[in-house]
């Protein structure tokens, strides 16, 4: 029996790739939600001009048990077990509940939130800021500077 769905496919390929698997996660035997869904995916789609929450419910229905994890980690990180933390947004919090502590470990802490747009939307731009903290870093400049696109971004 599958407990929880991870989807890890970036948010501007989840569409056609949701619409490809949905007969196999959408409804189990008994007409029921299969297994609740967590995107790993943060951004905005760039056809929809939505977040995934939107991706999610075009495909699976606005009624389907999803989940949105995001925060400063790096799949790297996790496999190396250092000690990282995110935030888990699920509009349902008992459910939220329950997947936080489905995906929780001694490395990995796992916040939890009924907040999804301000996680999808938080995700979202700290992608553009890495991006411009990345260009700080190719012309050439420090940490300082990184930093300074970084907090100011935020404001």
């Amino acid at each position: 029996t599958v407990e929880l769905i991870i989807h890890a496919v970036p948010v501007q390929f989840s569409t056609g790739y949701l619409q490809k698997i949905v007969h196999l996660i959408k409804k189990d035997r008994q007409g029921l939600p299969f297994a609740p869904i967590v995107s790993t995916a943060k951004g905005i789609d760039i056809k929809s001009l939505g977040f995934m929450k939107d991706v999610f419910e075009s495909v699976l229905g606005e009624d389907y048990p999803c989940g949105f994890i995001s925060g400063p980690s790096f799949a790297s990180g996790l496999i190396k077990g250092d000690p990282t933390a995110a935030t888990l947004a699920c509009s349902d919090a008992e459910l939220g509940k329950k997947i936080q502590g489905f995906i929780s470990s001694p490395d990995f802490r796992v916040f939890s939130s009924t907040d999804v747009i301000g996680i999808e939307a938080v995700g979202a731009l700290k992608n553009v800021l890495s991006i411009g903290s990345g260009v700080c870093k190719g012309l050439g400049y420090g940490p300082n500077t990184q930093a300074l696109v970084v907090t100011r971004g935020w404001k």
